[in-house]
This record gives C-alpha cells, structure tokens and sequence, in this order.
C-alpha cells in the first residue's frame, strides 16, 4: 500500500480543488487508520496482561518474551504515529498503561533509537489526563472552564463556559471541497451538427430545379426544366462574460482566482445550448394543419402529437426523427387515461412509451416510433419537433482568455486601485439553410388542439 506523506499548507494551497479534496480524503482515512491501530493494541494489552498473569507461575524467560513483545509492538506503532497528531494522544495514553502493566517485570521504559527518540519527544501531544495523585480540586468558577463550543448555563451551571471561539476553531478544520446545486444542460447539442468554425461568415448555395416531365409521344413538345438558386449568408456571433478580482487575491488566493475562471468557463460552454434553443425558437415554423383530418372532440397530447408527425410528413415528404417538451408534458403523457379508466400508453401497444437498451426514449404510434427527449426550458405548453441535425452549429475550438489590468470604463476600477479584468469569448454560429426550412417545427398543444376540434 502507498505510504501517505503529509502535505504542508503551502503545498496544499498550490492544488486544484480537486486535489485538495482527494489528498483531505486520504489524509482523513489515514489519520483514522491509525487511531484505530491504538485502539487495537489496547484491546491485546489486556490479553497480554492475562498471559503475564498466567506466566508469573513459571519462568522468568516467559516474562521476559512477553514484555519484548509488547516493546516490540510499541515501538512500531510510535514510528508510525510521529507524523500523525490525531493518534499522538491516544498513543501517549497507551504508553502509560504498558509501563503501568509492566512495571514489575523489569520494563524500563520504551527503548527508541535517537532519530525515533527525538521524533517522539518533539511530537506534539494535546491529550489532557486527570486524576493525578496529589492534586486538590478546588472550588471555581464555571467560566473557568475551557470548552471548545459555548455551553450555556442551563447545561453547565452558573455560568456556562468560555469557548476557543469560532476564529480559534477555524485554525483546526479541515476543508472537504466546493460544492453547488445541480445545474441542468440542454441535450440539443447531441442532435445538430456541428461544424468547425473558420471565419467570420458562412455562405451557402440553395438551389432549385423544377422539371416537369411529360410522357409524350413523337415530335411532341419536350418541357424545359428550370434551375435557381439564391446565396445565404449568415455571421458569426460571440458569447463574452467580464469579471474583477484584485492583485491581492490573485496573489494570496490563487485557488480561489483559478476557480473563479474554471467555474465560468464551464458556464460559458453550458451556455452554448441555451444560444442554440434560441436559435430553433428563431428559424422553426409552427405546426401546419393537414386538410381532410377527422375532427376530434378532447383531443389529448397524444392526438396532437400524431397529427404534428403527419403535418410533417407531408410538408418534408419524410417521418420526423425527434420530439421534445418539457417535464409537465411528460407526466401528463403517463398519466393520461382513456374513458375506461385505463393508461393512454399502455392500450396494446397501438400507443406506447418506450426506452431501448441504450437509453433512449420513444413514443410508439402503431409501430412508428420517434425519439421523445425532456428540456426543462421549454415552456408547459411548447413542442418542438422535427430533424434537429438539419441545424448547422459551427464553434471555434477554444475560447479566448484576456486579462487587462485596470482597463475599465467605470470610476473606482481602474489601475490605481489594482481591478484586474478579465474576459471569456466563445465564437460560435448557428443557422438552417433555407431549403431546410420546414424542417423543424415549433408550436404549443393549445394550437394543435384548436385546429383539430373544428
């Protein structure tokens, strides 16, 4: 097993949080190891001191194998312990009763060498014994008395007690490591395309042939097809976030300053999504009705979602792939009920909600299945539906880091003060060519709703 080996707090300073939190993990389980090894040995103390008991019957070298093999013992938990604090005073202890437990048989005391000897002495013991012979306990005041934490006087009498106070206490905790509530992140980044961003714009050709063929018969007039096309030009965007900090937590905290710029960053790629949601709201069309449809009186979500599928078949001339809502939605499509009373979803499959082994969700409409994902920020009544991979992304690989020391326009920020400013730029685009127009749909159940009860 690896040795642990104590950090000193300029060494632990200098760690990531993650390292900070994993070296106090081990620090922690390595300090209770310990104690617990001391604890041990008082536990076969006690048997030993049965044996010696047993032994003063015999012989003198019986006794004296027992007192080696509790020296023996002794001295390799007091080479363990000498960098260890919390198991310094459990092992003090413990030396007074094998000395107690020996004294008789000719036990001396224990025998280090100098380098173990002087290890020991300086080791720093913060265990306090009572009950010593000679000294009188005298009548006193109960603030007298030292206590870690208040104690008020309805617990400890007259008084109470005074405390090492919280600035005191501070000094001897120990850091476990940051912690923040769970933050959410879109999954459309898993269904666009992405693309590496190269430039400041992006151009593209849609084109459009129109042919319409004839069957004719000899000599008979051939039709011409027709070609047009039109070029899309779309610009880049950028996504920046500004923060302050001063020299002197840059110098004193340097943890905590990289942190701080660890924990944007982070938060600016999770932004990239909501730029990306923005953009679907932007370019996708609302919910086409089908002419001919039979009318449905209550329509519920599932009738709405079946007639969105056949909006998009025949605007797209194909089945769409994906269908996204929010939380709200989803419960309403598992709890809602037919007119007997039983599940909407659970009617012989004709429809049903389904999850594949790799962890995706569908929505089964008499054995055409599409793909069913949650978004939290989608509103109750929005859907979303369509071919997201259609939505072309295009981000530049890395994100810019400046730092400008003083460079801001407002008073009492600037150099004379030491404000460093620092800034995170992410370039990015996102756009659907023209011809892919009609590829994804965007609309609310209230509107599918209303064009189906007509």
């Amino acid at each position: 097993m690896k040795k642990f080996v104590y950090k000193s707090a300029e060494e632990v300073e200098k760690m990531t949080p993650e390292e900070q939190t994993a070296y106090l993990k081990e620090k922690t389980a390595h300090e209770t190891a310990m104690t617990a090894k001391i604890e041990k040995q008082e536990e076969d103390l006690e048997t030993l001191k049965t044996k010696l008991d047993e032994a003063e019957e015999k012989d003198a070298a019986t006794i004296k194998e027992l007192v080696d093999k509790a020296e023996e013992n002794l001295k390799a938990l007091v080479q363990q312990s000498l960098s260890n604090a919390p198991a310094k005073g459990t092992l003090k202890g413990f030396i007074g009763k094998v000395a107690e437990v020996f004294k008789d048989h000719g036990y001396k005391g224990l025998n280090l060498g100098d380098e173990e000897e002087k290890g020991y002495k300086e080791a720093e013991f913060k265990v306090l014994k009572g009950g010593r012979p000679g000294v009188v306990i005298k009548a006193f005041d109960s603030l007298d008395t030292l206590t870690v934490n208040d104690v008020d006087a309805a617990t400890y009498p007259t008084n109470g007690s005074t405390s090492l106070g919280e600035g005191f206490k501070s000094l001897f905790a120990y850091f476990v490591g940051y912690f923040e509530k769970p933050r959410p992140v879109s999954m459309i980044m898993d269904h666009v395309t992405l693309e590496d961003l190269r430039g400041v714009q992006v151009k593209m050709w849609n084109d459009n042939v129109v042919a319409d063929f004839k069957v004719l018969k000899e000599c008979e007039l051939k039709p011409y097809a027709r070609y047009s096309g039109s070029v899309q030009t779309e610009d880049i965007s950028h996504v920046a976030i500004l923060w302050r900090t001063t020299t002197f937590l840059r110098k004193w905290f340097p943890a905590i300053a990289n942190r701080i710029r660890q924990k944007i960053a982070r938060l600016l790629d999770e932004n990239l999504p909501k730029e990306v949601l923005k953009k679907i709201t932007e370019v996708a069309v609302p919910y086409t009705p089908v002419p001919n449809l039979t009318p449905i009186a209550n329509a519920n979500k599932y009738d709405c979602i079946a007639a969105s599928i056949a909006s998009y078949k025949r605007l797209n001339g194909v089945m769409p792939k994906l269908i996204r809502f929010n939380e709200v939605t989803w419960f309403d499509l598992v709890t809602n009920k037919d007119t007997t009373g039983n599940y909407n979803h659970q009617n012989g499959n004709s429809i049903a909600m389904v999850t594949t082994e790799n962890g995706s969700s569908y929505l089964n409409f008499a054995g055409f299945k599409i793909q069913y994902e949650l978004d939290e920020s989608l509103t109750y009544d929005t859907f979303q539906l369509g071919d997201f991979s259609e939505l072309r992304v295009g981000i530049n690989g890395e994100l810019d880091y400046y730092d400008a020391l003083g460079n801001t326009p407002e008073a009492n920020a600037g150099i004379d003060r030491n404000i460093w400013t620092s800034e995170l730029v992410m370039y990015f685009i996102a756009y659907l060519p023209e011809n892919r127009a009609l590829t994804i749909v965007e609309d609310t159940f209230t509107n599918v709703k209303a064009s189906l009860t007509l």
